[in-house]
């Protein structure tokens, strides 16, 4: 029986084949994998005709060709650096320091025989990508000339970093406005002081269509110069003068006189902060993305005796029961351990020197003070943004 059976099989195979003889040399080959699935009965051979449907509607891979129309051509549209930008020894990595930008309103007119979406490439990269990963770009930010500073290429709103595609264009013929672009020069790690110049940027085209017909060709030209210097700090010494115990009658009472504490910062930078460049239709402005700032932060090389009134120890061995109390010009308890907006109007002048003005006076801790040296040291440190 078996026997017999197979041999019904194999025939009714044959037979289908035979009866399809006459215009089988018309036929496009069958695959191994569907034949085999053409067996005699209404069952199996409904889920062939399926399958073989099926494959018939699986996408194919669509090549949109593109071509200039109405007597235009490609356009060349850089971006520009220019001018001067300080940047702050303690800024965070990941802070934006230039923005460059340009637009025209120049068209491009184009025809393509299928729909295709606009993107954004790179030509050259003259710098491999940074070490860096940014919370906009990805790890799409690469080195320049300048140590610890990086460049990407963006376009869109939100941002999106090159490369990137944006909406698709039509079949047949439209124009199209050559895209915005922007570079942002990111702080990726220390910075030192230097010259980028737009040569050593990358350059990029905007393109549409599988054959990538080139609607723009972007880079950039100028220079932006780089300023990473920070200011002298002497060291400050001031005479509190010599006092008696009873001038003090109390914890919480202090000395009459403030005296001075000036914290001298000398032949400091210019300070020209985080900029930007635009151009929009040939037209140039210059904006500001930030400006530079100081902070400055006192650590007590003692401790600290009462931190709501910024008083700290004295240094051991002297007089006991009384601390030194430190304050702004307002009379407002310096915050130890703090980095605190120093208040200082920076300039764009070069050697400039600045001061944070403090004040200090005795003041009593213990409920009884004994006589002695009343000496304390304090470290401070400047952040500069």
């Amino acid at each position: 029986m078996s026997n017999h059976a197979s041999v019904l099989r194999n025939s009714c195979i044959e037979q289908q084949f035979a009866n399809q003889g006459a215009r089988r040399s018309s036929l496009v080959p069958v695959p191994r994998s569907i034949a085999v699935l053409l067996r005699c009965g209404p069952a199996s051979m409904w889920f062939a005709i399926i399958l073989l449907c099926l494959l018939g509607l699986l996408p194919s891979r669509v090549w949109a060709t593109c071509s200039y129309a109405n007597g235009t051509t490609a356009i060349t549209i850089p971006v520009v650096l220019q001018g001067t930008i300080t940047v702050g020894r303690d800024a965070p990595v990941g802070t934006e320091i230039y923005r460059t930008y340009v637009h025209s309103n120049q068209i491009v007119a184009v025809t393509c025989d299928e729909v295709s979406p606009f993107n954004f490439q790179y030509i050259s990269l003259p710098y491999p990508k940074a070490n860096y990963t940014d919370p906009v770009y990805g790890n799409n930010v690469y080195q320049t000339n300048v140590p610890g500073v990086g460049v990407v290429g963006w376009a869109g709103d939100p941002p999106k970093a090159m490369p990137a595609s944006f909406n698709s264009s039509i079949v047949g013929t439209t124009t199209v406005n050559t895209d915005w672009y922007y570079f942002s020069f990111i702080k990726i790690g220390p910075v030192s002081a230097g010259t980028i110049t737009g040569a050593s940027l990358p350059t990029l085209q905007y393109v549409v269509g599988s054959n990538n017909l080139r609607l723009q060709l972007g880079g950039a030209t100028g220079s932006l110069s780089i300023i990473a210097q920070t200011c002298t700090t002497p060291n400050v010494s001031v005479n509190l003068g010599t006092h008696f115990t009873t001038e003090l009658s109390g914890a919480g009472t202090t000395t009459n006189q403030w005296v001075s504490v000036p914290i001298a910062l000398n032949n400091c930078p210019a300070f020209f902060g985080y900029t930007s460049t635009s151009i929009d239709d040939g037209v140039t402005t210059q904006g500001l993305l930030g400006q530079n700032s100081i902070l400055y932060s006192i650590t007590p090389n003692n401790g600290v005796a009462d931190a709501t009134n910024g008083v700290m120890n004295l240094s051991s061995g002297g007089a006991t029961g009384i601390g030194i109390q430190l304050t702004d010009t307002s009379s407002k308890p310096v915050q130890f351990n703090t980095a605190t907006p120093s208040g200082l109007t920076l300039n764009e002048t070069s050697s400039a020197n600045y001061t944070i003005n403090l004040q200090a006076r005795y003041y009593q801790t213990g409920t009884s003070i004994t006589a002695g040296a009343a000496n304390a040291t304090a470290t401070v440190t400047l952040t500069y943004l």
